[in-house]
């Protein structure tokens, strides 16, 4: 449904192409387009966008031609908007799940979706754009045990994986960030368990707030969410596990 940006605030203001801002109106999807008189390039300039997708800018020397086409894009954007597949769809977690499994067979850890255990999805619109980042965590017991000594029974092993994504336009998840290890090796790869989503320093957008699992110790940790990568901006110090 489209509404007044800001409700209205923006009227009379200067736009992004330098002019005065005639219509500016937002979707409850996550889009926006707006009209403005005297821009730098034209008369008239339009524009629109899907958050964290697609921005687009026409220009126009006629008003009438201008507010036509206003209404002609705000229909075209709504038609987009029902094709973009959206977080919190019943799919995404089967997506994310596959996209999991499928990430641990590349380490050759054989397993199904079936065998996740205690798994965890989450979604967050971390700079209000509508392109939720997505965060699934699971465990795998251990079919795969460890070689033990001879005539010893071999110690069994749990795989971990956390995994942070995006959709991209065809509602597929791609993967941003991918943390795999087993209780085996936490010294070398801790584990990642995710609190939430933190806004560190006030200003937008939020990061993740991860806690990390060693053998012995915890630590927290945050990653900065872009749209291709999920980066470690920051990690804490050693707390003993009690």
């Amino acid at each position: 449904m489209w509404d007044l940006f800001d409700g209205g605030g923006t009227y009379c203001q200067v736009g992004s192409e330098n002019g005065t801002i005639m219509r500016d109106e937002e979707h409850d999807m996550g889009a926006r387009i707006t009209l403005e008189r005297n821009a730098t390039t034209a008369p008239y300039a339009i524009t629109c966008g899907v958050y964290g997708w697609m921005v687009h800018t026409r220009f126009f020397r006629v008003e009438t031609e201008a507010f036509a086409r206003f209404e002609e894009m705000k229909n075209s954007l709504s038609g987009i908007l029902g094709t973009i597949p959206q977080a919190n769809d019943a799919q995404v977690e089967a997506k994310m799940r596959k996209l999991a499994v499928a990430l641990l067979l590349r380490e050759n850890v054989k397993t199904t979706e079936s065998a996740l255990k205690n798994v965890v999805f989450r979604s967050f619109d971390l700079d209000l754009s509508n392109d939720a980042a997505l965060v699934i965590s699971a465990e795998v017991a251990g079919s795969n045990a460890a070689p033990g000594v001879k005539d010893t029974p071999a110690k069994s092993i749990t795989r971990y994986i956390t995994v942070v994504a995006r959709l991209d336009f065809d509602g597929i998840p791609q993967k941003l960030m991918a943390n795999i290890t087993d209780s085996s090796r936490l010294d070398v790869t801790p584990r990642l368990e995710l609190i939430d989503a933190v806004d560190v320093d006030g200003t937008g957008p939020a990061e993740l707030l991860f806690r990390e699992y060693n053998f012995d110790h915890k630590s927290f940790v945050i990653y900065s969410v872009g749209r291709n990568a999920a980066t470690k901006m920051f990690e804490g110090a050693n707390q003993p596990l009690k």
